[in-house]
């Protein structure tokens, strides 16, 4: 989980990707919300050279509130490619309007895991807690109960927030 890339950091943030072998990143902000805007940290289309990392936008399909991106991202002969699905619909401090689309998101993030041949996930959202702590917590929690017929949502979070405090925002 991470926070959304500021201007500064987007060459660090693409370095990240190729060094910890990311093959997913799912986004749960948009560029402009409230009164905050945030960098678009890949091309319109075609490449961008984003430090010493350069980043191909190869693909983009709507998908029901979400935009899925391919990108191949490269720097010195490392090449990746690396999906990127984007939730339009989930606003900052606000639950969704129709939960089905966070468990759509985590299908179709799954769908683009097995062509990722299961490389490591970033989740980012504008603060890196309220949304990416949620979304880590539902997608877990379902896991479990896939493979161990458990749900313990208290848990859950309590391990989430173990690894990165403040995760999954109360208003309490």
């Amino acid at each position: 989980m991470t926070q959304a890339p500021m201007e500064n950091t987007i060459a660090d943030f693409s370095r990240m990707v190729l060094d910890y072998e990311i093959g997913t990143i799912v986004m749960l902000n948009n560029l402009e919300e409230e009164c905050e805007s945030f960098p678009q940290y890949w091309p319109q289309h075609g490449t961008k050279m984003y430090g010493d990392v350069t980043v191909e936008l190869v693909q983009t399909t709507d998908v029901d509130n979400i935009i899925a991106r391919q990108f191949e991202v490269t720097k010195q002969g490392t090449r990746r490619i690396v999906f990127h699905l984007q939730h339009l619909t989930w606003e900052n401090k606000c639950i969704p309007a129709d939960p089905q689309t966070v468990l759509n998101l985590i299908d179709e993030v799954q769908k683009y895991q097995q062509k990722s041949g299961n490389s490591p996930i970033v989740v980012q959202c504008s603060n890196g807690v309220g949304r990416s702590g949620t979304f880590c917590a539902i997608a877990s929690c379902l896991e479990r109960v896939k493979q161990e017929q458990v749900l313990d949502v208290f848990q859950t979070v309590k391990s989430i927030r173990v690894n990165r405090p403040g995760a999954v925002e109360t208003l309490v």
